[in-house]
């Protein structure tokens, strides 16, 4: 929905400029999209456990209603831009801050989206490593045991789960 947002940088008239009509038309396009991307959260939000601080995808999705306000702001902007000026450096000016809306917006939505996505991947896999060094959570083999079949194993707590269960006689 965010990356349709971006759709809203080909809505102008023949000559480039931004004139009433296509102002309109930018902010009810980006204005579906936000709300679209709200009634998104509220049908996922039954889905996504309820917990008391920010998960990286709420993180992703407040990044996504950002970028989706810069569209709409840099639509608002280059509407005054050109309803205030009509000689040909305002016109080129105003062809500048399409131009650095149309790379710089997306490019920097997808690269924080993906910093987002590697910064999650390296804490899940630190917090696994962390958690396979001191033989924390649950053991996939801890289904078949018994409270008797632990105690017998204590002699040898220093091997990994999967040596434990090759050990242990049936």
């Amino acid at each position: 929905m965010t990356i349709s947002t971006f759709c809203v940088l080909a809505m102008t008239t023949d000559t480039g400029a931004v004139d009433q009509e296509a102002f309109n038309n930018r902010l009810e396009f980006s204005a579906a999209l936000l709300l679209t991307s709200v009634s998104f959260i509220y049908v996922c939000g039954d889905s996504i456990p309820k917990l008391s601080y920010l998960t990286m995808i709420d993180f992703m999705m407040l990044h996504s209603f950002l970028t989706q306000f810069i569209m709409m702001f840099e639509a608002y902007l280059v509407f005054l831009m050109t309803s205030q000026c009509s000689n040909s450096s305002c016109n080129d000016t105003i062809r500048s801050v399409e131009l650095y809306a149309l790379i710089f917006v997306p490019l920097q939505y997808v690269l924080i989206q993906l910093l987002l996505i590697v910064y999650a991947l390296c804490k899940r896999s630190r917090e696994l490593r962390t958690a396979q060094e001191h033989m924390t959570g649950v053991e996939p083999c801890l289904l078949v045991r018994t409270r008797k079949e632990e105690q017998t194993m204590d002699g040898i707590d220093k091997l990994r789960w999967w040596q434990r269960f090759t050990k242990m006689e049936f």
